[in-house]
């Protein structure tokens, strides 16, 4: 007694702590049990407590979480969305699948593991109280709970989230029931059979994204093994690892109990080894984590933050395995790996996943292959063979809503606003062999002709608009010596000039003098050369391709953007260069900062921002972000601001509402309509607006959506209207006036729209968010005429009926 007053009492308390045996709580399904066994027997809450205590709630919950976590790991933007039904998309109701299925399957295999070991389980004190051991249920009330789970399961799983996702779900109620649980009884291995029934989760989570962003055929193994797959896999071999210090842990305290229940536990059988074992795979979780950051799934900033707490747990598995357990170190190491789990999972920021998804180019090379894969099917369909669709050289006006070009055929009837359609030639009439359109742009003689430059896969073409509204073709200029045809190819005028770029590699940027085509006669139409004819050629590009090119007249400099490949010294940023003299065009330097650059508008600055009054400023659509460069001084352009917003998808294009006052700007989400992000929830097109007054601080002030289901692309603003070409419902016009005084969008007003892509007329919402229809669009002329440039058909010319 003496001896014991000696003690501090502190010392004393945690002397008391240590010695005492750890005992971990009653599980979820005892306590659900100790409920349901109070309640009146044919009760209904009685049953439900008691199928919730088959379901093992606690467990399947953490396995949910697993699952929802390496969904949402997955680097993809805008996670949760709210439709299955375009592809790719992350969306809340695939979400919903993926959980509720993932939760029945869990509750179908614990339910299956308890109905093959009552006799076990009453052995011990955490598991005596379940159902089956108090005859709640019985025997075959429990196995049809586990059947009728199981496939529920996994058909919610099937048809929500794919078949893969599911096939992994039916697996793992097998693994778990058919081979842990008998296992248990048997051999130590056990544990690493149940580690792995633990890791598959992360698994179909990942493959449940995977399979809404797969850009092939989406099957298992495109899902498991193919690009990107990587990921799942270490984070399921991160939850293999992370169960050896918690499970190891959370058995030595009753490592007795396992004992006489007949479990053959590493705790009771080998109690050095089960520390070792601990210990080392604590140890593994760190090269698995550095992996996620190797593979590109996390940025580098996870690693030492994941260090730091696998750290934590690996310095209890040491005292585990120093103090064999005893000192509470077994206690110490299971809650630090009960913390540890969401600890890491939340060190992996959607944000900055997203933003590695973009840096990286996987979301633009996933978008262009997306459209390929369309175009491809369009080409082996006939759809671009455009010498099908018949010329129209008579005025079609809009009655009714429809201009019927060919009265009685579907094909040859468009849907209409407003809008008039007064001529129409193919890209085989425009002389290209494989049409496949795209960008277009217009010039005005001093004579007051009106000219367009016009983008085909194959080259650009020229045409005359005339006083009529007729297409009068002229010839063309071919693609650049070498290049391959690809359809993207971009078109800008600058000044008497028109600049044409493409994504074909050694393209470079032609520099073509529009005053040529004044002498040119329609009748003899002319091939002009790309040797002989060109005012310039700047072809210092890092491989020859770029995605769009643009001009500002009042600095005499062009501009490339999205010159790949992203690692060169200019990132695919915005590259300057002077055509100051023309036919020497040179580049003194690029905005590299904020890496590659979709689309921009360079102006000199006219507005409320005072201090950027006549410097030379650039509005970036850079794929996530509206990014605003001052390129005043070409050899040090910077960042003045960089932006995101609500269902950041793809930042496209956008234009300011008037050059000499740039107060505003709209913008446009090339991407959000076929993820269902944001405000684009209903895949109808988005047009954001954007307050720039203060050009370090812009805001999103409010937006307008389409009444069309379809994707926006390009627009162009002239006389307080918006020209949107949003692809499958073609020609749109916004009268935005009202936006300096009600920036929120409420009194933007369709004025007239031409529907160029009659195909889908007939689908579900009237039309599909795809790449089809119009590419691009030109609104600038004095006559009102308006050209619109289509992917499979060729040119429109038509004009607003008021």
């Amino acid at each position: 007694m003496a001896e014991e007053e000696e003690i501090l009492p502190h010392r004393r308390r945690k002397k008391q702590k240590d010695d005492t045996p750890s005992t971990l709580p009653l599980d979820a399904s005892n306590r659900l049990t100790t409920v349901a066994g109070n309640l009146p027997i044919n009760s209904l809450r009685r049953r439900f407590a008691t199928y919730l205590s088959l379901s093992k709630p606690r467990l399947s919950f953490l396995i949910v979480l697993t699952t929802t976590a390496a969904y949402s790991i997955y680097p993809v933007p805008a996670l949760l969305l709210t439709s299955t039904t375009a592809a790719p998309s992350l969306s809340t109701l695939t979400l919903f699948f993926l959980t509720t299925g993932t939760f029945l399957t869990c509750a179908s295999a614990n339910a299956l593991n308890m109905l093959f070991e009552p006799e076990h389980d009453a052995k011990m004190s955490r598991t005596r109280n379940r159902p089956l051991v108090r005859k709640l249920i019985s025997s075959r009330g429990a196995l049809i709970f586990a059947i009728v789970t199981g496939i529920t399961g996994t058909a919610a799983i099937y048809a929500g989230v794919n078949p893969t996702t599911s096939a992994l779900a039916a697996f793992n109620i097998f693994l778990y029931a058919g081979v842990y649980t008998p296992m248990k009884r048997i051999s130590v291995v056990n544990t690493w059979v149940g580690a792995l029934v633990g890791a598959i989760p992360p698994l179909m989570g990942w493959t449940a994204a995977a399979g809404q962003c797969a850009t092939g055929a989406g099957d298992w193994k495109e899902l498991l093994f193919g690009e990107g797959s990587a990921g799942g896999w270490l984070l399921a071999a991160y939850l293999f690892c992370w169960q050896f210090p918690h499970f190891n842990a959370l058995s030595w305290p009753i490592r007795e109990e396992y004992k006489n229940a007949g479990y053959r536990m590493l705790a009771w059988v080998n109690p050095a080894m089960n520390a070792r074992v601990a210990l080392r795979y604590s140890v593994l979780m760190f090269p698995v984590c550095i992996g996620l950051a190797y593979v590109g799934v996390v940025e580098q900033a996870f690693i030492p933050l994941s260090c730091v707490a696998n750290g934590w747990v690996m310095y209890e598995a040491v005292k585990f395995w120093r103090l064999e357990g005893a000192k509470g170190s077994a206690r110490s190491l299971f809650w630090a790996s009960v913390w540890h789990l969401p600890i890491v999972l939340e060190l992996v920021p959607n944000d900055l996943v997203g933003a590695e998804l973009y840096e990286s180019g996987v979301m633009m090379e996933r978008i262009m292959m997306q459209k390929e894969t369309k175009w491809d099917q369009l080409r082996k369909a006939g759809r671009f063979a455009s010498e099908q669709y018949p010329n129209i050289d008579t005025v079609v006006k809009c009655v009714n809503g429809l201009a019927a070009a060919i009265p009685g055929n579907a094909s040859y009837t468009f849907r209409c606003n407003n809008i008039d359609l007064y001529n129409f030639k193919s890209h085989t009439t425009l002389g290209s062999k494989v049409g496949e359109g795209s960008s277009s742009w217009g010039w005005t003689s001093p004579e007051g002709r009106e000219f367009i430059a016009l983008g085909q896969a194959d080259g650009a073409a020229f045409i005359e608009i005339s006083k009529e509204g007729k297409i009068i073709y002229l010839g063309r200029l071919p693609r650049t010596t070498g290049a391959r045809p690809v359809i993207w190819r971009e078109i800008r005028g600058f000044k008497d000039y028109v600049i044409i770029g493409s994504e074909s590699e050694t393209h470079g940027i032609q520099i073509f003098d529009m005053r040529k085509l004044v002498a040119v006669d329609p009748s003899s139409p002319k091939l002009f050369s790309h040797e002989k004819d060109l005012a310039g050629h700047y072809n210092k590009l890092p491989i020859g391709r770029t995605h769009n090119v643009l001009a500002n007249d009042e600095s005499n400099f062009i501009f490339s953007v999205g010159a790949l490949p992203r690692n060169s010294s200019c990132r695919a940023g915005i590259i300057f260069i002077n055509v100051t003299d023309v036919a020497n065009p040179t580049s003194p330097g690029c905005a590299w900062q904020d890496g590659y650059v979709h689309d921009a508008q360079c102006l000199i600055y006219r507005g409320p921002d005072t201090k950027y009054v006549g410097r030379e400023i650039c509005y970036g659509y850079n794929e996530d972000t509206l990014t605003i460069y001052d390129i005043t001084d070409k050899t040090k352009p910077t960042i003045i601001s960089r932006t995101s917003y609500e269902g950041a998808s793809y930042t496209h294009q956008g234009w300011v509402l008037d050059k000499q006052w740039q107060e505003w700007l709209l913008m446009d989400d090339e991407y959000d309509e076929v993820l269902e992000a944001g405000l684009a929830e209903s895949g109808n097109s988005i047009t954001y607006i954007w307050n720039i007054a203060d050009l370090s601080k812009p805001r999103q002030t409010g937006y307008f959506r389409s009444s069309a289901h379809s994707i926006d692309h390009n627009q162009y603003i002239h006389d307080g209207h918006t020209y949107q070409s949003n692809y499958g419902s073609g020609l749109r016009v916004l009268d935005i006036r009202s936006i300096p005084s009600d920036p929120t969008g409420g009194g933007v007003k369709e004025t007239g729209f031409f529907d160029v892509y009659p195909e889908d007329d007939n689908e579900e919402f009237g039309g599909l968010d795809d790449f089809v229809g119009s590419w691009s669009s030109y609104a600038l002329f004095k006559s009102g005429f308006i050209f619109v440039n289509t992917i499979e058909r060729g040119g429109f010319v038509v004009k607003m009926a008021s």
